[in-house]
């Protein structure tokens, strides 16, 4: 048994008004990224990134009419796809390029010549002995040489390596 109830004139407003959020939910629950987190940011992140992940399926729908619409699902795997394309997820051994770049490396003509020159100077913060520290055993000390400016031990390093 069916009966006519007249809509409130405020229901039919929200109706007419509120049609694109109510897309917009519909849309963002299928395929939501959206995780529980204790964080509050995270949630606003989370929820920006479905947003623009719908904006973007929405845009797309628009743009190709001539072709057949692909759905929501196929649309995220290829923007998936297309974004981590070049990610490469081996780390690379070693140290960090920029460790390299900037070790410098003491001349023999500076480091041999001249020995009665260098003296040790003592510092305020540690560094990394040049000669005797290592990834696994890593030794720091105050003293640097005053001519070469690298960071050596007192003993014996700083003699073994103004000797070799």
């Amino acid at each position: 048994m069916r009966s006519k109830v007249t809509c409130l004139l405020a229901i039919a407003e929200y109706n007419r008004i509120m049609g694109g959020v109510d897309r917009f939910d519909q849309l963002r629950g299928r395929y939501s990224v959206g995780r529980r987190s204790v964080k509050w940011w995270h949630r606003i992140l989370y929820w920006l990134i479905d947003l623009m992940t719908v904006n973007a399926y929405v845009m797309y729908q628009l743009n190709r009419r001539q072709h057949s619409a692909a759905d929501q699902l196929s649309f995220r795997l290829q923007l998936v796809r297309h974004l981590t394309s070049d990610y490469n997820s081996s780390r690379k051994r070693g140290r960090p390029v920029s460790f390299l770049a900037t070790k410098q490396t003491v001349p023999d003509h500076v480091r041999l010549a001249q020995v009665g020159n260098h003296f040790p100077q003592q510092n305020k913060n540690f560094r990394r002995c040049r000669f005797c520290s290592t990834t696994k055993a890593e030794k720091r000390s105050r003293y640097t040489c005053t001519a070469c400016d690298v960071p050596l031990c007192l003993e014996p390093c700083f003699r073994k390596f103004h000797k070799n």
